[in-house]
């Protein structure tokens, strides 16, 4: 009976999402009419409205992302296109086949270079590399990178991302890390780069933490370097450096796969995890800005980090696929 009830409910969104599309297209007041009593003759029919709503609610959050409106606007324009040669029966599947491809890679927020990088991870993924000099490099979610070793240095590009790294001694060849905002020369060290997009800005910065010895950082725009010592990080534009700041001597917990906080924003916990779920994470930072978490939560699996807040934290996360998570006050 109740995979029967969960058939009949699936049923009843596809009619939810057929309704939605028709009315951003616009209705007449006889389908304005017909809509209500719908959307009115069941419970069911209201939850699915109301399900809808939500998941493109959450696409129009992701369009936020600046290239976004012309790809959706053309997507729009083609489905429309498409409608008027299909069946009304297909027009939510259509939709679907449309817009969540399209969520996904926006989500993701993949830049054109990432994908001629020499070596990348996809969202969600942590890698260990072996370099031909023998350094260690691990790289975070949504990373990728140019390497390019010579005779005179060994120069790697950051083009997305970050990046912890264990480099090996040679003295004969020093180890450059380049992004737009600047360099970072490795004097024997354990350190990381972070990429980091400015928001409003075709400008990007360079965060960079030292875990042990030295890094010689260099703007690219101004002539100015820093010597930046273990357990001390900077952040640099290409034409300005910040105050040098003191960090925790141990290693980003992320190199585990895990994320811990004290006392955090839990809205800001989740703009983290979902850096690493595959697909969307969609909750109302309003809704949650009054709580706050401590705890470790694991990184290579979002929906059971979920669970775990759910059980400290008045919150409810429900799945309305693998891809599409939803979290939300729990409602009494």
């Amino acid at each position: 009976m109740q995979q029967k009830n969960q058939t009949d409910f699936d049923e009843v969104l596809i009619e939810a999402a057929e309704w939605y599309v028709q009315c951003k297209e616009g209705l007449s007041d006889t389908e304005q009419d017909e809509f209500t009593r719908w959307k009115a003759s069941c419970i069911q029919h209201t939850k699915a409205w109301k399900e809808i709503t939500a998941t493109w609610g959450a696409l129009n959050n992701i369009a936020e992302h600046p290239n976004a409106r012309v790809i959706l606007e053309h997507c729009e324009k083609e489905e429309k296109q498409q409608r008027r040669r299909w069946q009304t029966g297909s027009v939510a599947i259509l939709a679907l086949c449309l817009f969540l491809p399209l969520m996904w890679s926006i989500q993701n927020n993949y830049e054109v270079t990432y994908w001629t990088s020499d070596y990348r991870t996809f969202k969600g993924e942590i890698e260990n590399l072996t370099l031909e000099d023998g350094s260690q490099l691990t790289m975070n979610t949504t990373t990728s990178i140019d390497v390019d070793f010579s005779t005179n240095e060994r120069r790697i590009t950051l083009k997305q991302g970050e990046f912890f790294i264990d480099v090996a001694l040679d003295p004969k060849r020093p180890l450059i890390i380049v992004t737009e905002a600047g360099t970072a020369r490795a004097l024997g060290t354990r350190f990381t780069v972070e990429r980091i997009p400015q928001k409003g800005s075709s400008d990007t910065a360079m965060r960079v933490a030292v875990y042990e010895s030295r890094v010689r950082v260099c703007a690219s725009q101004i002539n100015k370097c820093k010597d930046i010592t273990e357990h001390r990080e900077i952040e640099m534009t290409s034409h300005q450096m910040s105050t040098v700041a003191t960090i925790k001597p141990s290693e980003p917990t992320w190199l585990r796969k895990q994320l811990s906080v004290r006392d955090e924003p839990l809205v800001e916990v989740l703009n983290e995890l979902a850096r690493y779920h595959q697909g969307v994470l969609y909750f109302d930072p309003n809704e949650l800005d009054h709580l706050r978490i401590s705890g470790t939560l694991p990184l290579d699996d979002i929906p059971h980090a979920l669970d775990a807040l759910a059980l400290t934290l008045p919150i409810e996360a429900k799945p309305y696929t693998d891809w599409f998570l939803v979290l939300s006050l729990k409602k009494e």
